[in-house]
């Protein structure tokens, strides 16, 4: 049985993934060897600050997460249009985005630029 585009397309991106992530952990631990994590803990003021029911035990994994898809970005948009970003939605109470002539508290949305559209190159 020959194997989808998709299936193909999912296994390639898992492999680039996986190596994306290695790769970051590999600098992150030499980082934190020499005392360098200023980018960590910025990053776990703001979302202590502004997103207070994230667990601070996530943060660290959010900032990898973060760390990976950079990589990713900016060494190969083949894996970056929409058919990978599909399985992305907004998960749970969505009451905020219907309209309302009521006041409603200040609102902070994060988002995640995926990077300019730029010239294409093979993955490292």
């Amino acid at each position: 049985m020959q194997s989808s585009f998709w299936e193909t397309y999912g296994t390639a991106f898992r492999q680039t993934y996986e190596r994306a992530y290695q790769e970051v952990s590999e600098r992150e631990k030499q980082k934190k060897k020499a005392h360098q994590q200023k980018d960590l803990h910025f990053l776990r003021a703001n979302l202590s600050h502004f997103c207070p029911d994230v667990p601070a035990e996530r943060h660290e994994a959010i900032y990898f997460r973060l760390l990976t898809n950079h990589w990713l970005s900016a060494r190969s948009f083949r894996y970056v249009d929409f058919g990978s970003l599909a399985h992305m939605g907004i998960n749970g109470d969505t009451d905020f985005l219907k309209p309302t002539d009521s006041p409603r508290p200040s609102r902070i949305f994060c988002t995640y630029h995926l990077g300019a559209i730029g010239p294409c190159w093979p993955c490292c």
